[in-house]
């Protein structure tokens, strides 16, 4: 799944839609997120192996199953996440302690209220730039991020991160703090994965920061469970991306003829996760013009979840970023990083 490789949809423009004095947002027109999602649906689906790509999974309904994900016991990686927040915000805010906050998809808004808490110690004000390809989920978190922060001003970004990015970068020339949490980075090959860091290097300037976590390589039993919860709730999100071409696309898809299996691939360090076919079956996708065979047991491959160890995490952004300082919990299992891109 190289996204390099696909020809997705034109650059898209922006609406700029002021809900009042501290929130407005930009937002893709709709014409462009339609074109954008058949044509990956009809681009993954007609390919051999059969794949989707993982920003599709996250509709309203899979963004808020995502967050019922990060609550369950066997999904370690926010909770660890966080305690490493908690323990190093302040040493963050103390060397960032000027200029916007920048989120690529920021989602509850949990883990940014201990960015938060730490930056309006230090300071009367802030502007916060989050960017995320659900807009319900980034106007439900945006409100309630506005009542709790009295003296926070907020530009939401519907978009997917590079054309967020770019945007923010034509709209302030300000110093910025961009932060990218959850080991998203994880969803991108590692060849994607460093193109994608270049990207955002080339996008800020001297003197700007980038905070990102990133999930270490781990035991195999560990990742396994992870992402195969005891209450099904993973399986409920993955499966979700079909009934999304259902409503959408105005496909056919029967979700229970089809399983969710996610495994840790340990020679390339990922964890994949997979739609499968219980049965031999056509569905028929009247958006794209389509009827998709499936063979028993082939596969709509939907998600990497890549593992990083220290040698990895040099080598992806020795050419873009310097190291500031890494934290990481007792059992190593997840990193927290901040660097200053090289210019």
């Amino acid at each position: 799944m190289d996204l390099s490789d696909i020809n997705m949809a034109s650059d898209q423009s922006f609406i700029k839609k002021l809900t009042h004095e501290r929130l407005k947002y930009y937002l893709t027109p709709s014409d462009h997120n339609y074109e954008a999602f058949s044509n990956i649906v009809e681009i993954g689906l007609t390919s051999k192996p059969k794949f989707l790509l993982p920003q599709y999974l996250y509709d309203e309904k899979g963004s808020k199953l995502f967050e019922l994900i990060t609550e369950q016991p066997e999904y370690y990686v926010t909770n660890v996440e966080i305690s490493i927040l908690e323990s190093s915000v302040n040493e963050i805010a103390d060397m960032y302690n000027e200029g916007i906050l920048v989120e690529l998809g920021s989602g509850n808004s949990r883990k940014t209220k201990v960015i938060l808490n730490a930056l309006f110690t230090r300071r009367d004000s802030l502007r916060y730039f989050p960017i995320d390809i659900s807009h319900k989920i980034l106007e439900e978190s945006s409100e309630a991020l506005l009542k709790e922060y009295q003296n926070l001003s907020i530009t939401g970004v519907v978009a997917e991160y590079n054309k967020g990015i770019t945007l923010i970068k034509k709209d302030t020339p300000s110093r910025k703090l961009v932060v990218l949490l959850g080991s998203s980075l994880g969803n991108f090959n590692p060849a994607e994965a460093k193109k994608f860091v270049k990207m955002i290097s080339d996008n800020i300037q001297d003197g700007d920061m980038f905070l990102i976590g990133l999930d270490m390589h781990k035991d195999s039993n560990i990742l396994n469970a992870a992402y195969n919860d005891s209450r099904g709730i993973t399986a409920q999100f993955n499966l979700n991306i079909l009934e999304r071409i259902n409503l959408e696309l105005n496909g056919n898809f029967n979700s229970e003829k089809f399983e969710h299996h996610a495994f840790y691939n340990e020679s390339k360090r990922r964890v994949e996760m997979h739609l499968v076919s219980k049965v031999e079956q056509e569905v028929n996708i009247r958006g794209i013009k389509e009827i998709i065979k499936f063979k028993k047991d082939e596969s709509i491959h939907t998600e990497n979840s890549y593992k990083f160890t220290s040698e990895q995490i040099e080598n992806m952004i020795k050419e873009s970023f310097q190291i500031v300082k890494i934290w990481t919990d007792k059992k190593k299992w997840y990193s927290v990083i901040l660097m200053t891109p090289i210019k």
